[in-house]
C-alpha cells in the first residue's frame, strides 16, 4: 500500500477511549497544520524580502516582488481556508502538500521567468521544496508535482529572451545571491 508519510501528531497511535480525547487530537492536528502553513508563509516572506533587495540594487523589476508577494498571500490564503476548515479531510491528505506544491512550483517558476538573472536561484529553491515533497506524498501525487515542476522550469529555461545565468550579476548581486542560497540552506535544516 502506497500512502504518504504523515507526522505522528496528527494520526492517533491508539484508538480514541472518549470523544474528549478523540477532539483532542483533532484540535493538536489542526494546531500542527496551521503552524507548518505559518512557516511556509514565513518562508515566502523572507523570499519576498530578497527578490525586493534584488530589485532594490537593480537586477529585477520592482514588480517582481509584489508580484511574487500577492501569488504567495493566495496560495497561503487558501490553504488556511482548506486546512482550518476540514476540506483537507475530503482528499485524505492532512496536510494539503499536493495543492501547496503545485502552487508553490508555479509561483517559482512565474517568479524565475520574471527575473531571469536569478532564475537559477529560483528554481534550485523549487527542486528543495520537491525534495521535502517526497516524505509527504505518495509516489503517484510526487510524480504529478515533479511533472508540473519540470515542465514549469523547461519553460522558464528554454523561454524566448530568458537567459537564466548569474554570469551578470555585479558585486551586490553576487553577494546577494550567495545569502539567498544560505537562506535556502537554513530552511532546509529547520524544515527537516
Amino acid at each position: 500500500m502506497n500512502r504518504a508519510i504523515e507526522p505522528s501528531l496528527i494520526q492517533s497511535k491508539a484508538p480514541a477511549s472518549d470523544g474528549a480525547e478523540s477532539l483532542d487530537e483533532d484540535r493538536k492536528g489542526r494546531r500542527l497544520r496551521l503552524q507548518w502553513l505559518a512557516v511556509t508563509a514565513l518562508s515566502y516572506g523572507v523570499d519576498t524580502l530578497f527578490l525586493g533587495l534584488f530589485a532594490a540594487v537593480g537586477t529585477l523589476r520592482r514588480g517582481v516582488p509584489a508580484g511574487y508577494a500577492a501569488a504567495a498571500a493566495l496560495a497561503c490564503g487558501f490553504s488556511f481556508l482548506a486546512l482550518a476548515g476540514s476540506w483537507h479531510r475530503r482528499f485524505n491528505n492532512n496536510f494539503l502538500s499536493t495543492s501547496e506544491m503545485v502552487a508553490g512550483a508555479v509561483i517559482q517558476c512565474a517568479a524565475a521567468y520574471a527575473a531571469p538573472p536569478i532564475a537559477f536561484l529560483l528554481l534550485a529553491n523549487l527542486f528543495t521544496v520537491l525534495a521535502f515533497g517526497v516524505f509527504q506524498l505518495t509516489l503517484r501525487q510526487f510524480v504529478f508535482v515533479w511533472g508540473v515542476s519540470a515542465v514549469g522550469a523547461g519553460l522558464v529555461l528554454l523561454g524566448e529572451g530568458t537567459n537564466a545565468s548569474m554570469l551578470d550579476l555585479g558585486r551586490y548581486e553576487r553577494i546577494l545571491a550567495c545569502l539567498y542560497e544560505a537562506k535556502r540552506g537554513g530552511r532546509d535544516r529547520v524544515v527537516a
